[in-house]
């Protein structure tokens, strides 16, 4: 009997810890203006995910990642980045790219989108876990802490959030092998967590040239530093 009890415990608390991780039912994965152009998007990307090997570099994310000027980058790679997507997005289309685990490098930039439609840090992090654990071992991953918002764009309250999520994001993967976490950069130049006038294209959240001039030397840097850096 007093098996049975524990296994009912035990079976109640992983349910919990399931649920926990899932958007409720009335909660956007990704906004409802975008959901026509990510579907259209994601058709194109499951073509395109195909050609991925071991070689390939794969780029996987929100809007950083597809607005990202890859054509400058001399990396082999295949991105994979649709714009609005929240990590839960990333994580339902994820299954669809078949040769996706196939690749050594993988670098997944998302988590702003959530925030913005109002997940919590801790929803946030607990569900790019999950993306992160669809990956092998023998995959490398890469994970930027999430950029800065323009605080003259009425962004603070988004970048204290952020900050705490980056930090959350930092401890967490210390112990996992296979990911290193991406530090974003402009804190150090800047002198704060924010996204200067320079470094966005008006909006205060999509990156200009030199804003992705910086992120894009991050990231290298990591790659090139390796999993033995972190």
């Amino acid at each position: 009997m007093k098996i049975l009890v524990a296994f009912a415990v035990l079976l109640s608390i992983l349910f919990a810890a399931i649920f926990a991780m899932v958007p409720a039912q009335d909660r956007p994965i990704r906004y409802k203006d975008k959901i026509p152009y990510a579907e259209s998007r994601h058709l194109q990307l499951v073509r395109e995910a195909e050609s991925i090997t071991a070689d390939t570099l794969v780029l996987l994310g929100d809007s950083h990642i597809e607005f990202m000027p890859v054509h400058d980058w001399d990396k082999n790679n295949v991105n994979l980045g649709i714009q609005g997507d929240s990590t839960y997005a990333v994580l339902d289309r994820i299954k669809d790219y078949e040769k996706i685990f196939d690749a050594n490098t993988v670098v997944i930039a998302v988590g702003i989108n959530d925030l913005v439609m109002e997940y919590s840090a801790k929803e946030t992090l607990a569900s790019l876990l999950q993306l992160i654990e669809r990956f092998p071992q023998s995959t490398s991953v890469y994970v930027s802490q999430l950029l800065p918002l323009s605080e003259a764009e009425g962004w603070s309250y988004i970048n204290k959030i952020s900050i705490k999520y980056n930090q959350m994001l930092t401890d967490e993967v210390r112990e996992l092998p296979n990911v290193s976490v991406v530090p974003e950069p402009f804190t150090i130049r800047n002198g704060e967590f924010d996204l200067l006038e320079i470094d966005h294209q008006g909006d205060g959240i999509h990156l200009s040239g030199s804003g992705y001039a910086l992120w894009l030397e991050s990231i290298d840097n990591a790659i090139r530093g390796g999993l033995s850096a972190k």
